[in-house]
């Protein structure tokens, strides 16, 4: 994945946690939304390759580097 698309799979994640209505703080939320994300069941062998550990560091590079920009 490029980083375009990490940014805008990132968006929507972000966008699903701040959404949710419960007592858990946002980045508690965010966490449970990446974490669904790369547990649910994959249907082929892209999907898992893009479950990878290094494509779930490349997303936390990416998220990083959005934050690091945008504060």
């Amino acid at each position: 994945m490029n980083i375009v698309e990490l940014e805008k799979e990132i968006k929507s994640c972000i966008l699903s946690a701040i959404s949710k209505s419960d007592n858990l703080s946002v980045f508690d939320r965010l966490c449970d939304v990446f974490k669904s994300h790369f547990e649910k069941p994959a249907h082929n062998i892209t999907e898992i390759k893009k479950r990878s550990s290094k494509s779930k560091g490349d997303i936390f590079e990416v998220f990083c580097m959005m934050y690091l920009i945008d504060i």
